[in-house]
């Protein structure tokens, strides 16, 4: 029998409910802690009793306005601390402040056999009931900051019997994964045409090999020794020497001093997005996203999300603050849940042979002008309501008469409080929504489905057991009538697509828009209501479940190609929930 709180099989990481992920980011000084809690601070209601790591220093904050500063451990803390407690997976992650590591260099286990007391007071397992462990970590020698991640830090546990140990309770794999952003691929190596690039290249390989070397060494011994801490006298056996060492592909900095913030940024991009640290856990490779180029202005990113997480920190500051993006949060050009105003359902709607329409709208459905209103209404309040909302971006009509008209600037514009808000914008999605009409009014709903995955992967470890993910766009017809479509259509998706792509990253050779293929989906219509049968189907779609069948079978679920339900749905079906 397993020993009290001793972790099994672990699930899979799913994002808590949504409500919770849809908190408002307040962040908080040390010494305000009680006070923003009793003034409804969210960071600090989700990190408990937890005290997070105080504001920096106006010293610490000119690190990072210096485009030649280096990270410190403050800087580091204050960030990473806010990132794990609000993420929508914080529940599953746990993470180390910047001094953990270098007190574990410095002084063995023992010196740091109390930083994590507080979590086996609330559960005995400790860290290991988390999936995966952050651990920032400082090469003195180098003076480089890395970040280290324990990848199932339960799995190696056997259970001890008479006749010797007994089979793994898992067939999850323990690992520890380095992310470095001076860690050269052999690529790279082998393209360097000048002896001197050669000679610096591999002397950065050798640096990441000696210190992520060294870290998994002291790691394992920690985690063995923490589970003699958590599980002293139970009849296991923790054997840390089954932990392998991973160095995952990530993007490189290109001077010596931006390491902290790239290290920010992993973080960061792993903690937005729950399905990248499922695939890291699953594959142990970096998923595309991951590997994506950063932003040319990382570092202004970084100053600007920081001034914003010092305001938001002291409850005196009233109002001026805008909402900061938490994970989870929809990045859509609409309001957030809280603050949209609620539609009367009576005075909106009147019924009309069964059909519901807003009121004032022509109830035959013939003019496509209007029933694409209809669709810019409601399309991105289903999207921002659904379990898919930090998956989903639905752009409105207008984006498509941009891309008609090859108007580029224009409709990269219809993104950009996306990317301000994340600056990979909308390669953070798997479905971005578009309608529009042809010629003849027939309507439409265009979908780019994983635009992400046309970014060019070098050396991902190759996965045999599983396709690899396929960017592609795919027409969803609203009636029967005949399509009649622009010529080349699917090349102007691809150029907006490799636009985009430049516009978030600074460069555009790394995107492979031929990649981007066409997808016919075979689905049920509604000649008597179009308008009505693509809001059904997009409420379908953005179930998350069908949304994953479509994303890796490129092709619709069972309970996407159900027969349309019109004359069953209500207003009530469209709206906010209350």
């Amino acid at each position: 029998m397993l020993p009290p709180s001793l972790p099994g099989v672990r699930p899979e990481i799913r994002p808590r409910n949504r409500a919770a992920s849809l908190c408002r980011s307040t962040f908080v000084d040390s010494e305000l802690v009680e006070e923003v809690e009793r003034s409804g601070g969210s960071a600090a209601k989700a990190a408990g009793r937890k005290r997070l790591a105080p504001v920096p220093s106006e010293t610490d904050w000119a690190r990072l306005k210096d485009d030649e500063g280096k990270l410190n451990d403050a800087l580091l803390d204050f960030h990473l601390d806010r990132l794990a407690v609000l993420s929508s997976v914080a529940n599953r992650v746990h993470a180390f402040s910047s001094l953990f590591y270098t007190r574990l260099m410095e002084g063995g286990c023992k010196q740091v056999s109390t930083w994590t007391r507080s979590l086996r007071q609330k559960d005995r397992s400790g860290i290991f009931s988390k999936d995966v462990i952050f651990v920032p970590a400082h090469d003195s020698v180098q003076e480089h900051w890395f970040l280290a991640l324990i990848i199932h830090p339960w799995a190696p546990v056997r259970m001890v019997a008479r006749n010797g140990e007994l089979p793994a309770p898992s067939n999850r794999q323990t690992f520890i994964a380095f992310l470095d952003s001076l860690d050269p691929r052999l690529e790279v190596l082998h393209s360097a045409k000048e002896p001197y690039d050669l000679q610096a290249l591999q002397q950065q390989a050798a640096g990441a090999k000696q210190r992520q070397e060294k870290a998994l060494k002291l790691l394992q011994e920690y985690l063995k020794h923490e589970w003699q801490t958590c599980f002293a006298g139970t009849d296991t056996n923790y054997c840390a020497d089954l932990i392998q060492g991973i160095s995952l592909e990530v993007p490189q900095q290109t001077n010596m001093t931006d390491c902290g913030i790239y290290v920010l940024e992993y973080a960061r991009r792993l903690l937005d997005n729950p399905r990248l640290l499922e695939h890291l856990c699953t594959h142990q490779a970096s998923p595309p996203q991951l590997i994506a180029p950063v932003s040319r202005s990382l570092r202004q990113r970084w100053q600007k999300l920081g001034a914003r997480l010092v305001a938001d920190a002291d409850p005196r500051s009233k109002g001026a603050m805008a909402a900061i993006p938490t994970p989870a949060r929809s990045s859509a050009k609409l309001e957030s849940l809280e603050s949209l105003e609620r539609v009367d359902v009576d005075e909106v709607f009147e019924v009309h042979q069964g059909i519901d329409l807003p009121r004032g709208l022509p109830v035959d459905s013939g003019s496509p002008e209007e029933n694409l209103k209809i669709l810019d209404f409601y399309l991105p309040r289903l999207a921002m309501s659904s379990n898919s909302a930090d998956r989903v971006v639905a752009y409105e009509s207008l984006f498509y008469r941009h891309l008609l008209r090859e108007d580029w600037p224009q409709a990269l514009k219809m993104s950009s409080e996306i990317r301000r808000d994340m600056a990979e914008g909308i390669f953070t999605r798997d479905l971005i929504m578009v309608p529009f009409h042809d010629k003849n009014g027939n309507l439409f709903l265009a979908l780019m489905v994983q635009p992400w995955a046309a970014v060019e992967v070098v050396s991902a470890t190759p996965d045999t057991a599983t396709l690899p993910p396929s960017a592609f766009v795919a027409f969803v017809a609203a009636s029967k009538a005949k399509a009649d479509l622009p010529v080349k259509c699917l090349e102007k998706f691809r150029e907006y697509l490799k636009r985009e792509y430049a516009q978030c990253f600074g460069l555009a050779m790394d995107y492979h828009e031929e990649q981007i293929h066409e997808v016919v989906l075979k689905l049920p219509q509604g000649d008597k209501n179009p308008t009505m049968a693509l809001l059904e189907l997009a409420h379908r779609l953005l179930d998350p479940g069908t949304l994953d069948h479509l994303c890796s079978e490129q092709e619709p679920s069972g309970s996407l190609s159900a027969p349309l339900q019109l004359q069953e749905m209500k207003p009530a079906d469209l709206l906010l929930p209350e």
